[in-house]
């Protein structure tokens, strides 16, 4: 599929030495395939929060970003002790507390 050579996915399937999902399997099968991975990059959805809060993953990669979003992100950003936090448009490693405050920044403007 387009989305397996977009160039953000390359980048970052290279950057985190990723593994992508094998194609034509149900979601059922993706959400187990993201909960047994030992690190995860999360794109802002239900669906990877809840694979990444389930999993036993070390490392939990969880996007800040402005913009309109399906849901309140900042309300749900993980108290998980491996998610780390990173400001998109700022390219920026940001604390638990630095990531709260600048996704209530976003959230206002």
């Amino acid at each position: 599929t387009w989305v397996r050579t977009h160039p953000l996915v390359q980048l970052l399937i290279n950057r985190f030495n990723a593994t992508y999902p094998p194609e034509n399997r149900n979601p059922l099968h993706d959400f187990q395939f993201l909960s047994f991975a030992s690190t995860l990059v999360l794109s802002p959805s239900t669906f990877a929060w809840w694979a990444a809060f389930l999993s036993n993953a070390s490392r939990i990669v969880l996007p800040i970003q402005p913009g309109p979003l399906s849901m309140n992100w900042c309300d749900i950003l993980l108290p998980h002790p491996g998610a780390e936090f990173y400001d998109w448009m700022a390219r920026q490693w940001l604390s638990p507390a630095a990531a709260l405050a600048r996704c209530r920044h976003y959230e206002r403007h």
